[in-house]
């Protein structure tokens, strides 16, 4: 996992997805995931030539599913973050 631990309980992510860069910040105080897509447009001669930023805020409550919350929340604790608990759905149980 590329990700970077900003303090006890804000960790970001940076993926590369179709050529864009997919940077999310997990915001466990704020219960807040902030989404940001930045694409850059290359000319063909070189260099960039276009740059496109879209950003998405999602309060934690409104994600349709908390696989990677958990998951992320898991992964800052175990760099030393003190993230609060999450309150989240109740995992469903293994068959």
């Amino acid at each position: 996992m590329d990700a970077e631990v900003q303090n006890s309980y804000t960790i970001s992510t940076v993926s590369l997805v179709w050529g864009a860069r997919l940077t999310r910040i997990f915001n466990f105080e704020a219960e807040q995931m902030t989404t940001i897509l930045t694409d850059v447009m290359q000319d063909p001669i070189g260099g960039s030539t276009a740059l496109s930023t879209q950003m998405i805020i999602q309060n934690f409550k409104d994600i349709e599913s908390d696989a990677e919350l958990r998951k992320i929340h898991k992964y800052l604790t175990e760099q030393g973050g003190k993230p609060p608990a999450l309150a989240l759905r109740p995992l469903p149980p293994s068959t």
